[in-house]
């Protein structure tokens, strides 16, 4: 119920936002343990935050790095 009232006291350009924000936020977060539940999601207005989508990086040994060059100053 005080999530509910929290909604409708939303103006309605938020609510739009909500919910374009959110099947961003669920790709972002598949695993729902580590969502936000609906009323600290609508109390944090996390809807106003950049989801930032990590690029695919390479590990030392993709780029031909060993642990030894990285210690003693060769990278």
């Amino acid at each position: 119920k005080k999530t509910e009232s929290k909604w409708e006291r939303i103006p309605l350009k938020d609510k739009l936002a909500i919910k374009e924000f959110i099947p961003k936020y669920k790709s972002k977060t598949p695993d729902p343990q580590f969502r936000k539940n609906p009323e600290t999601f609508l109390n944090s207005g996390i809807w106003n935050d950049e989801i930032v989508i990590p690029t695919e990086s390479k590990t030392w040994n993709q780029q031909g790095i060993t642990a030894e060059d990285y210690f003693n100053g060769k990278v």
